[in-house]
């Protein structure tokens, strides 16, 4: 199951919220080794996604949609004249 589907925080999160609240100061500097390794994966993941493919698609299908509704307002002007 994908971290997002799940009720369980990303590993990242886990990572940086341990360094965040680490009391002893000698194991600041791992824990924030370790956290900032997590975070740059998990942006390399993001990366990876073909999420800007999807993104194109979403505003493509907006952009119709509103085109749509300024069609539809301007035939209601015309049969209104």
């Amino acid at each position: 199951m994908d971290n997002a589907e799940s009720n369980e925080q990303p590993d990242w999160k886990r990572l940086f919220e341990a360094a965040m609240l680490e009391l002893e100061p000698a194991s600041v500097p791992e824990k924030i080794e370790q956290a900032k390794a997590a975070i740059a994966l998990r942006a390399s993941e993001l990366q990876m996604r073909e999420v800007s493919e999807e993104q194109l698609a979403l505003q493509d299908a907006v952009n119709a949609l509103n085109d749509l509704a300024r069609m539809l307002q301007r035939e209601e002007q015309e049969r209104a004249s």
